[in-house]
């Protein structure tokens, strides 16, 4: 079972499963994403202590396994002047150096989950956590991440998205927050035009001017994304993947 035509080819590429054994389903976890009433921005806002009426930015930095620089304090200092929220969105695994960031409202966010121990513990069924993530995304005006699955998840709600590809300490290539956008699978989600690569931090800062700017540049490359790592958002891929399974017991 697979989310899209290309992963399709992927798996019949690189791992020799034949055509005729793989099943095209799409993402059953975005069903709710799409079928679901989001939460509007003042009563989300008001959850978070945020000002409705001002743009936010999501921040989901590296954890200490790819780097311990601070990240995320460095983008929010940076981005002070262009008069934004931010959430800084810690991950559900490991931690991330965000030096003495704390949440101050109407401008800042620490966004803290409750921790798993590892991936397969990581329940995405809970009704009111993935709800509030989905409301997250939605309401956020740009997504920066590295390396991480949001990109797809922003695209979804069509909302812009940057990779972090810098370190605030400069360090050798192999070393770098940068070498990981040059492993095949990111360049391909690049190639896109869905989400652009900052390769340091005056070039991210632009980036958000520009996507507060204009919310609809890149849109196009946003539905190639989509397309690409979701195939189809008409609420139905849970079904279409009970359906593959039904009919292989029936074979």
């Amino acid at each position: 079972m697979v989310n899209s035509p290309v992963i399709r080819n992927e798996a019949i590429e690189c791992c020799d499963i034949e055509p005729n054994d793989i099943y095209v389903v799409g993402v059953p976890h975005y069903d709710r994403y799409v079928t679901e009433r989001r939460a509007s921005r003042a009563e989300f806002f008001k959850k978070l202590d945020l000002n409705p009426n001002k743009k936010m930015v999501l921040i989901s930095p590296p954890i200490i396994t790819y780097t311990y620089d601070p990240i995320a304090p460095a983008i929010v200092k940076a981005l002070e002047f262009l008069d934004l929220q931010v959430v800084v969105r810690l991950h559900m695994m490991g931690k991330s150096n965000i030096g003495d960031l704390q949440s101050v409202p109407s401008k800042i966010v620490i966004d803290a989950p409750d921790k798993i121990r590892d991936p397969i513990h990581a329940d995405i069924t809970v009704m009111d956590k993935d709800a509030y993530l989905a409301d997250l995304l939605y309401h956020s005006d740009v997504v920066i991440s590295h390396i991480s699955t949001l990109t797809i998840d922003a695209a979804v709600f069509n909302r812009p998205s940057i990779f972090i590809g810098f370190d605030v300490t400069p360090k050798p290539y192999h070393e770098s927050l940068r070498w990981f956008h040059d492993m095949e699978y990111l360049k391909r989600v690049c190639e896109t035009g869905g989400v652009r690569l900052a390769e340091n931090l005056n070039q991210l800062v632009e980036y958000v001017r520009e996507y507060i700017a204009n919310p609809q540049l890149d849109e196009e490359g946003r539905k190639n994304i989509v397309r690409n790592y979701c195939w189809k958002l008409d609420g139905k891929s849970g079904k279409r993947l009970v359906d593959a399974i039904l009919s292989c017991l029936n074979r």
